[in-house]
């Protein structure tokens, strides 16, 4: 029996989140945006890695789409909801989404400090999974993104690591 007809909603709308974040990460910003809205409708407002796992993969594919000011939104407000949290992973990857999303956005100088901020996290907590990522975005120019590339549209440049 699906988890969805017992009444389960939290673990639905995490599972359903991270299925996003794959479908995002393999570049079909369209399934990522359909799994992202179905995490949304379904996570319990007072489910905080649900609340903040939809906003992360629904900011990153709104930007593809071009929705710049809905993506940072998002990423925006994921990060604050995390906010003296002491999940230091979910926060960096969660400042990396954001930081992802401002350098779409033309904002380098915005995404490089937010990866910083995540680098400074993971190295807190001595998390080495995801560092090469939040390197490039935070120590690059346009944060590892080539010319043109990874703006809205475009799959970006690590997904296939």
């Amino acid at each position: 029996m699906p988890l969805e007809e017992v009444g389960e909603r939290a673990w639905v709308s995490t599972l359903t989140s991270l299925r996003a974040e794959a479908r995002y990460a393999q570049g079909v910003f369209p399934d990522a945006l359909e799994a992202s809205g179905k995490a949304m409708r379904l996570a319990p407002p007072d489910d905080l890695i649900a609340q903040v796992a939809w906003r992360r993969a629904r900011a990153k594919a709104s930007a593809r789409r071009g929705e710049l000011t809905d993506g940072e939104r998002l990423a925006r407000e994921a990060v604050d909801l995390l906010e003296g949290s002491d999940d230091l992973g979910v926060r960096a990857d969660t400042l990396v989404a954001l930081s992802e999303v401002l350098h779409l956005a033309g904002k380098e100088k915005q995404g490089s400090a937010s990866a910083e901020d995540a680098l400074e996290l993971l190295g807190r907590k001595g998390i080495i999974a995801g560092l090469d990522r939040a390197e490039r975005l935070a120590r690059s120019p346009g944060g590892g993104l080539e010319a043109g590339e990874g703006r809205a549209g475009r799959a970006l440049p690590w997904a296939a690591d």
